[in-house]
């Protein structure tokens, strides 16, 4: 929203692609007008435009954090003021994965690299997980090993731990209702790993609102996005120690 100038109106893929330009900005527009591509369209639809976006020379970073990821946080306001019911926002959401399987089989992703390997879930009650499935991909992307598994318990996620090493454990909380089961689980989660540095991230727009929050569930660090969750997780490989000591 901040790229966007009051009363303008972006150029048609169309027009800006046969002008030769390239390097286009995405807007709010552009994300107003994908969220009802997604809402009312097909997935091939959302495709084709996505395509339309690459051709202007939007970059797949920017699709993902100025496009897709917005959009994802409309649908999701729109369910909690019921603007829209259960049905639409799933086959929204649905239609949004299916584009960022599409993404990541046209990229391709970096080879994985060898003692990089994450584990990333939400709590049980988390009903938004995709969040979670956009950081999955800024990891693979840059060469992480990622299990990526919503909703585990907290009994399977201890004996994971226990019996695979992961360098960094990440969880996407949507709303406070998830913070005492993180509260109980990340200590419990500590003692019980195979690996005793392993990090513990968090994001998702409980964090961003609150980042004292952080502290409270006792994590490592947060990510505002994917990018800085790779970024992050990084620097847990070049100094395996908790983050934030």
């Amino acid at each position: 929203m901040a790229h966007r100038q009051d009363g303008a109106t972006p150029p048609t893929p169309s027009a800006e692609a046969d002008s030769g330009a390239m390097g286009y900005e995405l807007t709010a527009l552009d994300v107003d007008a994908y969220t009802r591509l997604i809402l009312e369209d097909s997935a091939e639809a959302a495709a084709e435009r996505i395509q339309e976006f690459h051709e202007l020379g939007v970059p797949l970073e920017s699709l993902y954090l100025d496009l897709l990821t917005p959009v994802a946080r409309r649908l999701g306001g729109l369910w909690d003021e019921d603007l829209v019911d259960f049905t639409t926002v799933t086959t929204g959401m649905g239609r949004l994965s299916y584009i960022i399987r599409m993404l990541s089989r046209d990229t391709g992703a970096a080879f994985m690299r060898e003692g990089r390997r994450v584990l990333l879930s939400t709590p049980p009650a988390e009903q938004h997980s995709f969040g979670l499935f956009m950081v999955s991909e800024f990891m693979r992307f840059a060469g992480w090993d990622v299990r990526s598994e919503p909703a585990l318990s907290r009994g399977a996620l201890i004996d994971t731990l226990r019996d695979e090493s992961y360098v960094l454990v990440g969880f996407s909380l949507g709303s406070t209702k998830g913070l005492d089961w993180l509260k109980a689980t990340i200590p419990a989660m500590r003692r019980a790993s195979v690996n005793k540095d392993v990090c513990v991230m968090v994001g998702g727009p409980a964090f961003l609102t609150d980042p004292s929050l952080v502290d409270l569930v006792g994590a490592d660090v947060m990510a505002r996005d994917g990018r800085e969750a790779a970024a992050l997780a990084e620097r847990a490989v070049s100094a395996p120690m908790r983050l934030n000591q």
